[in-house]
């Protein structure tokens, strides 16, 4: 009898500290404005050549102090160097993009949430 209650607890405290440690990472990755998904996706490979880029993000974010650039394979920006949050959907990071050839496209983003954490990142895709 000892020894099932011994396991038991021993099973309790585990599923305690995982809980634990789910919620609390759970709330660090959260805390901030992180990429949620983007169009054209992270790492994809596209037939045609997109227009713009959207960054959509988990909280709202800061249009003076957000931005997004896009540099082709020799670093040079292909973006049109407008990006803004759009004011009716404010998660929401956009920029026009020059007509884009074959290609690999890096995309670098730098947000302000409007809780004040900055946060920042890049990701690539390509046209075939």
């Amino acid at each position: 009898m000892r020894r099932v209650s011994k396991h038991f607890r021993n099973a309790a405290n585990n599923v305690l500290m995982i809980t634990t440690i789910y919620f609390v990472l759970a709330n660090v990755v959260w805390a901030h404005g992180g990429l949620v998904r983007s169009e054209p996706p992270v790492g994809s490979v596209l037939i045609r050549a997109p227009s713009e880029i959207k960054l959509y993000f988990s909280e709202k974010i800061e249009d003076a102090y957000s931005f997004v650039h896009v540099l082709d394979s020799n670093g040079d920006r292909v973006d049109k160097d407008d990006s803004h949050v759009d004011r009716s959907y404010p998660v929401l990071l956009r920029a026009s993009l020059h007509k884009l050839k074959v290609g690999t496209y890096t995309v670098n983003w730098r947000v302000l949430s409007v809780d004040s954490h900055v946060t920042e990142g890049s990701f690539t895709y390509s046209i075939q």
